[in-house]
């Protein structure tokens, strides 16, 4: 991306922050199980319109060898993994030498493509791992764009026909609805803080990766 496609992409970030604050605040229904993704969803829009980091846990995720395998993984699977990465500190995040580029080939690749077929809960999940590694390429770029995209005048993210089947028969549309948001919100606020140059580690560098291990610890 140029300079200015790039400042372009940061102003909708915060634009789309600012609508999906106001959705979020004033247009779901008062139910006792939506209140605390609401809340987590209005943190996500503050801390993004601020340039601030999400929040990031200290999970362990469980790390694969190769990188290749992910691309065999079920939908299940994918998610959980993708999802261990986007709340793991950078300590638990070990990529073995000679490996990261396929990594973020493989990554980005599937996040495109996800999203692409209409699977932009799991698009989104995607964007925010590889964000949280710290990659950046045009694939991603096109993602976010993609992701951006599914806002609806009202602030809110989605079509949610697609999503509401992959999430599963008990899930009504307003909370279906609420997940993609907050998700989506989640993937472009890691994005953003990624993008001015920060990958989540403790001293706000960048830090070279490591190993990256099977469960059976493998080398």
């Amino acid at each position: 991306m140029t300079p200015l496609e790039r400042s372009a992409l940061n102003e909708s970030r915060h634009g789309a922050a600012l609508n999906a604050k106001q959705w979020l605040s004033l247009r779901l229904p008062k139910r006792l199980r939506a209140i605390p993704l609401q809340r987590f969803g209005i943190l996500l829009c503050e801390r993004l319109s601020k340039g601030r980091r999400p929040p990031v846990g200290s999970t362990e995720i469980q790390i694969i060898s190769p990188p290749s395998s992910i691309i065999q993984m079920q939908r299940t699977d994918l998610l959980t993994f993708c999802r261990q990465i986007g709340i793991a500190s950078s300590e638990t995040i070990r990529i073995k030498r000679g490996t990261r580029s396929l990594l973020e080939l493989y990554l980005s690749g599937l996040a495109l493509s996800y999203v692409a077929d209409g699977d932009v809960l799991l698009g989104s999940v995607i964007l925010r791992a590889a964000a949280r590694i710290g990659f950046q390429n045009v694939w991603l770029d096109q993602t976010e764009i993609h992701l951006l995209d599914q806002q609806e005048s009202d602030g809110g993210f989605g079509l949610v026909a697609a999503e509401s089947e992959l999430l599963g028969d008990d899930s009504d549309l307003a909370q279906t609805r609420l997940i993609l948001t907050v998700e989506i919100l989640w993937a472009l606020a890691e994005r953003a803080f990624s993008a001015n140059g920060a990958t989540f580690t403790p001293s706000n560098k960048r830090r070279s990766p490591t190993a990256l291990t099977n469960a059976s610890g493998d080398r």
